[in-house]
């Protein structure tokens, strides 16, 4: 069958396409591994999107928050992946790859603006949509679950209208649709905010150089502001009433750049502008941060750098071609956002940029293929020569873009540390181990400080710990019982658990490679071990709740001094509610007063409540009470209850002594000692 030009460039589209889909889906349910904190936290909003009473248009956070795009888009990929905590990930990625197709349509609208045929323009459109998703960062940054990469695909549609519209006898719906455009880009990141500048600066520069009339761009140029209004309102409204989350993350990002941080604006904006110049082609000058590039690696290896800085001094020469001033609009103001920041060139804020990078190297690409289609050449029977070069040229790179990617940068040690891994290896674990047993984890790893252990566990079945002091343990359980802690804030959890089950329990640290350190540790403890606990026996019960007994630290208190009281806790079922327990401390003989001190908390500072606790389970629940200074007695009374809040209503006590009235129990009496 024979193809025609305009069908052999659908073919290609469709080729290309095909190619940044596989590279973008390729292993990516294990790379990269883990999940980073920015990608766990947006998906827990995602998770969590339809407890909302309305629909959000910013997810506040003390980091500066992050830009609804993402969010509704990781909604979306969790309905169609089932809630796979990766979701976030294949958003974006069917996210890069719709940016890839829409640069085509971008760039093909861009190119015709000029002298160039549909057939020349689809070309070297082409071209540059294969540029766009073999580029090595736009790669590696598509498969990660971040907001930076989202602000390109609005941008496409942004100049893809405003060239249709340049081209246009009537541009109004263009600029209609430009507007509309621009005005969603907002929603996705903060580099967005400068794509305004570049629409303002092309058409300008258009009028300018008289390829358009001043009026008909200032019109356009109002067009496209009104409408990107109209669609932005709701989060400028947002932004009125919360401007710090307008303003911080920028403010925190450019400190040293632009801010009080900076010895000199100038010399610092001259450096970034160097940095990020190097950048694009210099080995060495690339973002250095693992979790974006293969630290060092610039934008662009040799050759697709060579084809990029042609088509930059082509488009420079040409000043007063539409293409000249579209494309250096786009690229140059959305490649700001890196210079005026701290830590160019980081590549995660000129994203918004790549598309048109990627037009401009499609055009060195083109300038290329002439020079090298000379009539002197072709006369030598080296027509073959030119599109040669450049299959060879752009396979050489495609090859060099897929080892950089799925060899070196996948091999390297910083990606533990990069995407949290041991975090996430520890909650694999935690998942694999419920169906064996109980799964504790220390300290309140459920929580949106630690979003990986939020999103994967929660209502998992998981029993998550949090206070100080709490232990939950069983006497010869009938299941493997595993306690998963983070070895940094935990405390003496695992001291307190081998005392618990001398002998019995095996620990298996979860190591960070680089640094040999254990992350997290599980403490795994077999069926049938028999449970090693020192207490003074009580025999009371608060139905549903068996009060075996209790310790005191220390066994004996001073005036103004403290003692904790531990309280060892069973239940008989699972508790039907979230019980509250008091420990009340009186002068002997005076039990129907007022206490002198008290303790009313939920079990273990609220951070296991009753109503998680399973039958059999034994809980240390502790209270601390501090002794009036001026307290004379030699003796103190402890008594103890438990109530339903908000009710107060107490649960009924059956003991065989001490047994006071309002359903308390005469705990201990203490000695005071004096000084």
């Amino acid at each position: 069958m024979n193809l025609g030009r305009r069908d052999g460039v659908w073919v290609g589209l469709a080729l290309v396409l095909f190619l940044a889909a596989f590279l973008r889906f390729y292993r990516l349910d294990s790379l990269p591994p883990g999940l980073f904190f920015d990608e766990a936290w947006a998906s827990l909003q995602a998770r969590d999107l339809l407890s909302q009473p309305s629909p959000p248009v910013y997810f506040a956070a003390d980091f500066g928050g992050i830009h609804p795009a993402v969010v509704y888009l990781t909604a979306l990929a969790r309905w169609l992946t089932g809630g796979d905590p990766r979701a976030i990930r294949y958003g974006v990625a069917a996210a890069g790859v719709a940016t890839v197709g829409l640069t085509f349509v971008a760039l093909r609208a861009i190119f015709q603006s000029d002298e160039e045929t549909k057939e020349q323009a689809a070309a070297i459109a082409l071209g540059g949509t294969l540029v766009l998703a073999i580029t090595f960062p736009f790669l590696a940054l598509t498969r990660i679950g971040f907001e930076t990469v989202l602000p390109a695909l609005p941008a496409c549609l942004v100049f893809f209208f405003l060239a249709r519209a340049i081209r246009a006898e009537r541009p109004g719906m263009p600029y209609v649709w430009a507007g509309i455009a621009l005005g969603l880009s907002l929603y996705t990141y903060y580099s967005a905010r400068l794509l305004p500048l570049a629409v303002a600066l092309a058409l300008f520069w258009i009028a300018w150089v008289g390829r358009r009339g001043f009026r008909r761009s200032l019109i356009g140029l109002v067009v496209v502001a009104l409408f990107a209004l109209v669609v932005f309102l709701p989060m400028a409204v947002y932004f009125l009433q919360n401007w710090e989350q307008f303003t911080d993350r920028s403010g925190t990002a450019s400190y040293n750049t632009l801010g009080p941080g900076a010895e000199s604006v100038p010399l610092a904006l001259l450096s970034n502008l160097g940095h990020t110049v190097a950048g694009f082609s210099l080995p060495g000058f690339g973002d250095e941060i693992t979790r974006h590039n293969l630290p060092g690696r610039p934008i662009y290896d040799p050759f697709l750098s060579l084809l990029f800085w042609w088509g930059a001094v082509a488009l420079a020469r040409r000043p007063r071609q539409i293409r000249s001033a579209l494309l250096l609009s786009w690229a140059g103001v959305m490649v700001l956002p890196t210079v005026l920041t701290d830590g160019a060139p980081t590549f995660t804020r000129l994203l918004g940029a790549m598309p048109a990078l990627a037009g401009i190297a499609a055009l060195g690409g083109r300038e290329l293929f002439r020079l090298l289609r000379r009539p002197s050449l072709v006369a030598r029977g080296l027509s073959w020569l030119a599109p040669a070069v450049l299959i060879v040229g752009l396979a050489g790179s495609l090859s060099l873009t897929a080892t950089d990617y799925f060899g070196r940068w996948a091999t390297d040690p910083g990606l533990d540390e990069a995407f949290q891994v041991g975090a996430w290896r520890a909650v694999t674990l935690a998942r694999e181990r419920l169906p064996d047993g109980p799964v504790y984890v220390i300290p309140d790893l459920l929580s949106p400080t630690r979003p990986t252990f939020d999103l994967l566990l929660r209502g998992s079945g998981v029993k998550n710990i949090s206070a100080a002091g709490c232990t939950a343990f069983f006497d010869r359980p009938a299941r493997p019982v595993t306690y998963l802690f983070d070895t940094r804030h935990a405390g003496d959890t695992l001291d307190r658990l081998q005392e618990i089950y001398p002998g019995q329990g095996t620990v298996e640290p979860i190591i960070h490679p680089p640094t040999g350190e254990a992350l997290f540790a599980a403490y795994t403890v077999p069926a049938g071990a028999g449970a090693a606990f020192s207490m003074q026996p009580a025999s009371a019960s608060f139905e549903p709740l068996q009060l075996l007994g209790y310790s005191l630290d220390p066994a004996e208190v001073r005036p103004g001094g403290s003692i904790t009281v531990r309280l060892f806790w069973q239940a008989g079922g699972t508790p039907p509610a979230d019980y509250t327990v008091y420990v009340h401390l009186y002068t002997p003989g005076e039990e129907e007063a007022a206490p002198m001190a008290q303790s009313d908390q939920p079990p273990c500072a609220g951070a296991y409540p009753t109503s998680r606790w399973e039958a059999g389970e034994i809980v240390v629940d502790e209270h601390v009470l501090e002794l009036p200074a001026n307290y004379a007695p030699e003796t103190a009374v402890l008594a103890v209850g438990v109530y339903t809040w908000p009710s107060l209503e107490r649960l009924p006590l059956r003991a065989e002594s001490g047994v006071l009235s309002g359903e308390r129990l005469r705990l201990a009496e203490l000695t005071v000692s004096r000084p």
